[in-house]
């Protein structure tokens, strides 16, 4: 069931619920909500959803080409909003499926102290790779800056640092 086909069912069968509750959204058992995908709207979608409801459920939304009332202007707020996460990617491949992993070249996040297994790196993007093997043990090189994350065989990925010219094997943290 689409999203909007879920909606229109929701705006039919949910006019009693509006009713008596502060909004259609709100009136839903989890279930239904998740069911509908809900959940994957904003806060302002699912505010101007209740607001259709209403207008449908008081007999004044007849026709897909009438007018229907403004959106809701936002609640204003006194902090701003968060910056948005980065996604993460997950796939499902079937047995046989080649992938192909791309090199990332990028900066650690801090200063570089030397390595040893278990040593976790921040890079700028904000992934944490831990250490899985290498011993390199060096002293702090603040000049060491820039690294490639390259991808091995068998899923591995390697951290390879600028300007001393070796590498760590590595995996990344969730």
């Amino acid at each position: 069931m689409t999203a909007a086909c879920a909606a229109v069912f929701l705006l039919v069968s949910g006019v009693a619920a509006v009713r008596a509750g502060p909004g259609f959204s709100d009136a839903l058992g989890k279930a239904d909500y998740e069911a509908a995908g809900l959940e994957k709207l904003s806060d302002a979608e699912r505010a101007r959803l209740d607001e259709l409801v209403k207008v449908y459920a008081a007999g004044k939304y007849k026709a897909a080409d009438a007018q229907t009332p403004p959106a809701p202007a936002p609640a204003a707020t006194s902090a701003p909003a968060p910056a948005p996460k980065p996604k993460k990617q997950k796939v499902k491949i079937d047995p046989g499926t080649e992938i192909e992993y791309n090199t990332m070249d990028t900066e650690l996040a801090g200063t570089f102290a030397g390595f040893e297994k278990g040593t976790i790196f921040t890079l700028a993007n904000g992934q944490r790779w831990k250490v899985i093997d290498g011993t390199y043990v060096c002293a702090p090189d603040p000049r060491i800056k820039k690294v490639r994350v390259k991808p091995g065989i068998l899923g591995s990925f390697f951290l390879e640092f600028e300007k001393i010219g070796t590498r760590a094997k590595v995996q990344l943290l969730k």
